[in-house]
């Protein structure tokens, strides 16, 4: 009677049905992508010229010449042919004066510690200071000028704090002997970041950049043998045969790499007929389901069939991932962004 009873029980737990081990796994697909100037330039025109202005008289421990390669190689546009003609599209870069104005300025910072079993408040000392180092950035095309502003709004002042000491003596010592160093230490860092962000957002807002978009392809990892998710392997492997068909450097995709592509989205729709979310047994249950729609949104923006995706981004909003769904939205419409204002110059050609 006992064993009866134990294997009844037994049934009931485990059930007689089929049971899935649903193991998702993704791998990153990279598939070359050009990327589209935010502001294309009106005309067919793929050439500029730079022009670096640096002020006379720099700091003892500043090399110009150093300074100058720094800033033509920011003033870079990926895309087009550098020359030495200004009289088409010109990128200028102005250093200005660093420029410390007061003394330093004393702070008090206290915290409470714990000394033994007490917490005691403790004084710590620092020194302030307010600093600017203008660099200023202009494009102009022709006559006419593009864009014209200050980096980072490095023309106007900002403050870089030293590191605290536990008694003003050890923060007048510090000062004393290397307040210089300090000084200029800021004055580098804020020359190599300015510097930084004037290469990245040129190439941002006016480059054609040679990039890729990669993106996580999920299937479901099976043991040896087993073949439940075999749909979901083969459209793995048809995204990664399809990735050397995205030519670099083309600016839609090609015909043959969406035809391709397309094998995949088709044994996906099959597995996603089939999905049952609220059943944690299901072969296609809601990991896989939410899987299977991500890889259906991303198909979307690798094909570059924006509007095809949204029925995907909606089903996975209403299954809790609307972070993912929100931060793919933000992926499509900056390329969508880019290709329409690229369209207003330049007719589509495929």
């Amino acid at each position: 009677m006992i064993k009866k009873f134990t294997l009844a029980v037994l049934l009931l737990v485990c059930g007689t049905g089929a049971t899935f081990a649903q193991n998702v796994k993704d791998e990153w697909v990279k598939v070359p992508y050009l990327k589209l100037p935010r502001h294309p330039f009106a005309g067919e025109v793929r050439t500029y010229a730079s022009r670096i202005l640096i002020p006379d008289g720099l700091a003892a421990d500043q090399d110009r010449n150093s300074i100058t390669s720094s800033l033509e190689d920011a003033a870079t546009l990926p895309g087009y042919e550098k020359t030495g003609e200004e009289n088409g599209i010109v990128t200028e870069v102005s250093l200005g004066w660093y420029n410390i104005p007061n003394y330093p300025e004393l702070k008090t910072t206290k915290r409470s510690e714990k000394r033994g079993d007490k917490s005691v408040e403790v004084e710590y000392y620092s020194y302030t200071i307010q600093f600017r180092y203008p660099m200023r950035l202009r494009v102009l095309q022709g006559e006419q000028v593009v864009e014209d502003v200050f980096v980072r709004n490095s023309n106007d002042f900002a403050y870089a704090e030293t590191k605290e000491f536990p008694n003003k003596a050890a923060l007048y010592e510090y000062w004393k002997n290397s307040g210089s160093s300090f000084k200029s230490e800021v004055r580098n860092r804020e020359l190599t970041a300015n510097t930084s962000a004037i290469k990245t957002y040129l190439a941002d807002q006016y480059g054609y950049v040679k990039t890729e978009m990669r993106e996580e392809i999920k299937f479901v990892k099976e043991k040896k043998g087993a073949t439940d998710y075999a749909k979901l392997t083969s459209a793995f492997e048809i995204v990664n045969t399809a990735t050397p068909k995205k030519v670099e450097g083309d600016i839609y995709p090609s015909a043959d790499y969406i035809a391709t592509m397309d094998g995949a989205v088709k044994l996906w729709k099959e597995e996603l007929a089939e999905s049952d979310p609220d059943n944690r047994k299901a072969r296609i249950d809601k990991k896989v389901t939410e899987a299977i729609l991500k890889n259906l949104a991303i198909s979307c923006y690798l094909t570059y069939r924006f509007s095809d995706a949204e029925e995907f981004l909606t089903r996975l909003e209403e299954m809790k991932e609307g972070g993912w769904a929100r931060a793919m939205r933000d992926k499509m419409e900056d390329v969508q962004y880019r290709l329409a204002q690229y369209e207003k110059f330049y007719a589509r050609s495929n």
